[in-house]
């Protein structure tokens, strides 16, 4: 069977998720590090990232709690 290949998104997205899975990170200091270490255009491009994955969470959301299929 072949391996569907990655985009280069989804393999970022992979890794920002498994970095931000271990759950002995401390959120609070990352947050400080990267408000201090950032430029704005970085900041605002997690700011973008967050925001769209809230919209597909609750995209996500309605489709399975409002719209079942069964």
């Amino acid at each position: 069977m072949r391996r569907k290949t990655l985009t280069k998104e989804q393999k970022v997205a992979h890794q920002l998720s498994d970095m931000l899975n271990d759950i002995t990170l401390d959120l609070d200091m990352v947050g400080k590090y990267l408000g201090v270490h950032s430029s704005s255009v970085q900041f605002n491009r997690i700011q973008h990232i967050a925001d769209v994955a809230q919209f597909e969470k609750e995209e996500q959301y309605d489709r399975n709690t409002h719209n079942p299929l069964f």
